[in-house]
């Protein structure tokens, strides 16, 4: 069996309509607050958003990622990363209890938006942080990419590759 996996591809250009890339602003549902911080209180950086390409379990479905980038200097060292997920078992990772990982009371430094696509808008009254690289997204297998692509089989390894670049930016 062959292995469905894709190519994400950056280019540095100006913003666009593209709705996966890094930096700039976000493309994001109206009626969703821009993101602050629930320790400090200041505005979350924005550092990228994954529109998950057609043939992926996740398609027609987009995720944006927030984070705080205030530091040392407004958080003390307990909150410099989120707390442990209660699974159960190391190997259980998948398997997280309902309300785990609730915007309200896990997403305190970090916010994850997921959402419709379709329902994205640019939100120009985002201050931009981290400049804007497209995301090309290549279907095929590992061995078939382009020299300056990465591969990426599932949703979680598009999204935790994607933040390694993302916060090398800032």
């Amino acid at each position: 069996m062959i292995k469905q996996g894709w190519h994400s591809v950056l280019t540095k250009t100006v913003q666009d309509n593209s709705t996966s890339f890094i930096g700039g602003k976000p493309f994001i549902p109206r009626q969703e607050p821009l993101p602050v911080c629930r320790i400090c209180g200041e505005p979350l950086t924005f550092f990228f958003q994954i529109a998950f390409p057609e043939g992926h379990m996740w398609a027609g479905k987009s995720l944006a990622f927030f984070y705080c980038t205030c530091g040392r200097h407004k958080h003390d060292d307990k909150q410099q990363f989120p707390p442990a997920i209660h699974t159960g078992t190391k190997n259980d990772l998948f398997d997280i209890p309902d309300g785990e990982i609730d915007p309200e009371t896990y997403q305190t430094l970090f916010r994850v938006v997921f959402f419709h696509t379709a329902d994205g808008v640019l939100r120009e009254e985002y201050k931009e942080k981290v400049a804007y690289q497209r995301i090309d997204w290549v279907s095929g297998r590992k061995k078939e990419r382009p020299e300056n692509a990465h591969y990426y089989s599932r949703g979680c390894h598009l999204v935790s590759a994607v933040w390694k670049r993302a916060s090398s930016l800032i």
